[in-house]
């Protein structure tokens, strides 16, 4: 397949994934104080706006899942999949704070992040020598 079909795929959840990251990283930095896990969660406009843009972000992913499918390599979806249900398990399950949250999301996210990223990196190389291949073939 070629790489422009899957491009946008790419492009949209990496740039989703990013803005999560992003979030989740800023929001840590309000806990970067020794013992600050331990005082009320932050309410100002600036933590909330955070918050809502990674929410926003996480869902974007999410959406476009079912049709990424489509376009993305198997090992690419695993990504998506696992870091779906981590969260999930961190979300529910796993921590007791918005700073272990935070840490434990942030960790997930960045994971993913850095593994899309080097298959659609990967998927570009593949697609570019094929191109190359077809060119001289029919020359």
């Amino acid at each position: 397949m070629k790489w422009s079909a899957r491009q946008s795929y790419y492009i949209d959840i990496l740039k989703n994934l990013g803005i999560w990251k992003n979030s989740l990283g800023d929001r840590l930095d309000y806990y970067l104080e020794p013992g600050s896990m331990y005082h009320p969660d932050p309410k100002g406009e600036h933590f909330t706006g955070l918050a809502t843009k990674g929410h926003g972000a996480y869902l974007a992913i999410k959406d476009k899942m079912p049709e990424a499918r489509l376009f993305l390599s198997e090992a690419s979806m695993k990504v998506l999949d696992h870091l779906v249900s981590e969260y999930w398990s961190i979300t529910e399950i796993e921590v007791s704070s918005t700073a272990e949250y935070l840490e434990r999301a942030f960790e997930e996210v960045k994971a993913a992040y850095e593994k899309l990223l080097a298959h659609a990196k990967n998927d570009l190389k593949r697609s570019q020598y094929l191109d190359i291949v077809q060119a001289f073939k029919s020359k």
